[in-house]
């Protein structure tokens, strides 16, 4: 059976999750190390890549979803306007032929993670990298218990509640 977060028996189950899976946060570091990125890249010249996707993350998909792009269950992408069927190789491509700008998902706080979990909020389209061997999950938004995430009780549920 699925845990959902909204209920006490759910929220307890993923708070225990979040407990083993998510360490330490590092928000106030990687406002820091982002304050002076270009020395930090230079400093930390093997993360360099990793460092500078912890910050955002372009978003083609749900720019091209949002303009009438859909996936069908082949994985072929494609948009129907006035009886005619466009299709496109990727999201990006999807975008680049109506013009269309991605969007840009922006980390609102850092957080290391477990590698388990890491690979997983991978999986998800997180924002996830590598940092001073660390890795470090860019989450999206603020405000809420990390349990009370959907991509939280998503992973827990594809994972254990099969």
């Amino acid at each position: 059976m699925k845990v959902s977060n909204n209920n006490a028996g759910g929220q307890e189950i993923l708070q225990g999750f979040v407990e083993r899976h998510v360490h330490h946060c590092v928000s106030s570091l990687m406002s820091s190390v982002g304050a002076r990125i270009s020395e930090a890249a230079t400093m930390f010249d093997e993360y360099e890549d990793d460092l500078y996707n912890l910050y955002t993350k372009t978003d083609w998909e749900s720019a091209a979803r949002d303009n009438g792009w859909d996936m069908n269950a082949e994985g072929e992408i494609f948009k129907f306007e006035n009886d005619d069927t466009s299709d496109a190789d990727s999201w990006q491509d999807a975008c680049e032929q109506d013009n269309t700008e991605p969007y840009y998902n922006e980390a609102l706080e850092h957080w290391i993670v477990s590698d388990w979990l890491a690979e997983k909020l991978a999986e998800q389209g997180e924002i996830v990298g590598n940092f001073a061997n660390m890795s470090v999950w860019g989450r999206t938004c603020s405000g809420q218990a990390i349990l009370l995430d959907g991509v939280i009780s998503d992973i827990y549920n594809e994972t254990f509640c099969k």
